[in-house]
């Protein structure tokens, strides 16, 4: 998955960071596998930057982005399931959003970039009130102090595919 900024647009992601123009260039060429970009904005609730936080009585956004919008991709598509199949990058508030995903939802999202990211959903006349008062929510949308005081998610392992073994005669 491929984040814009807010307020930014797709259109953004394709003609200024050329997302896929990248991937299809890497997987022609074999470097990378193919892949499905799902390029949105971070909020579901335009013009309100959400922040990608599950706003109380309002916008649930990072249950969006984090089950809702692969369960769905999931069910139309034929692809992997598991953690090791999913990856989000974003900028800006993308980018924000990337890691707080990664960090919030490790059993979805086993890989994440922010580029020009911050670590704490900022407050102002975009973003409305996001919390509340719900001090725990607003504390877990820190990413630094939820690294500091949260479980950390576990390490990932990947092994290659097992190769059959060969015999004296090279056959397998």
């Amino acid at each position: 998955m491929v984040l814009t900024g807010y307020p930014g647009t797709a259109e953004a992601l394709i003609k200024g960071l050329h997302y896929p123009q990248t991937a299809h260039r890497l997987s022609a060429e074999g470097k990378m596998q193919p892949m499905i970009l799902i390029m949105l904005r971070p909020t579901v609730a335009p013009p309100r930057d959400t922040e990608c936080v599950d706003i109380p009585d309002g916008p649930q956004t990072e249950t969006f982005f984090a089950k809702d919008l692969p369960g769905a991709i999931a069910q139309q598509y034929r692809v992997g399931t598991k953690a090791r199949n999913w990856g989000v990058i974003g900028d800006s508030t993308g980018g924000y959003c990337a890691l707080k995903f990664a960090l919030h939802h490790p059993g979805q999202y086993g890989a994440a970039a922010g580029l020009s990211a911050y670590y704490k959903a900022p407050i102002d006349v975009t973003t409305g009130d996001l919390f509340h008062g719900d001090e725990q929510l607003e504390r877990d949308a820190d990413l630094m102090w939820y690294l500091d005081h949260r479980p950390r998610p576990g390490p990932r392992s990947w092994s290659p595919p097992a190769r059959r073994a060969r015999t004296t005669t090279g056959t397998p």
